[in-house]
């Protein structure tokens, strides 16, 4: 065999393994990345104001009523100071104080959450820092403009930033919402 043959059975073997590797591989070269796609996994509404990160927002009802409905949401303090947040609906406000850095759960702390214990409706963590505080705070709304299965908006202030956004109405039909309901 002369030098010529074994280089051109070797780059033909390169070729082929070369052809192998993109036959193989290929199929994922014009596929999407669902990875580089972030999908809530929740059922409430998520948004942000000033810096604080309302998370998972909803409320929840006993049977198909229009109320009272309790608020379940996550709310974290991105902040190095303590930062005040207010939830208003209908002309009704309460106040919440969110420590630096802190993460607070709010009834069940966003539907399926760990579910809050006790009564309350005003105050906030003294969590440690990036904790999470279950605070056992109750937010109640006494009346409804929706009943299970629609949306009420909600607004969400901090500072001079607020935000309104259509939070969805939940029954405790679903296991993990029957501990949250009034």
């Amino acid at each position: 065999m002369d030098a010529r043959t074994t280089l051109r059975r070797r780059l033909t073997a390169a070729g082929i393994g070369a052809a192998l590797l993109v036959g193989l591989t290929g199929c994922d070269l014009f596929a999407p990345q669902e990875t580089l796609h972030n999908a809530a996994t929740i059922v409430g509404v998520s948004t942000d104001v000033g810096n604080v990160a309302v998370r998972n927002v909803a409320l929840v009802v006993s049977g198909h009523s229009t109320g009272p409905a309790a608020v379940s949401t996550t709310l974290i303090n991105e902040s190095s100071k303590t930062t005040q947040l207010r939830i208003l609906h209908k002309g009704a406000s309460q106040t919440i104080s969110l420590e630096p850095d802190a993460i607070l759960l709010i009834g069940g702390g966003g539907v399926g959450g760990e579910t809050g214990s006790g009564s309350g409706s005003s105050g906030g963590s003294t969590s440690a820092p990036g904790a999470a505080s279950d605070s056992g705070k109750n937010i109640i709304i006494r009346e409804l403009s929706s009943t299970p299965g629609g949306l009420e908006p909600m607004t969400f202030a901090s500072g001079s930033d607020a935000v309104t956004i259509q939070v969805p109405v939940l029954d405790e039909r679903l296991p993990w919402l029957s501990t949250i309901a009034p």
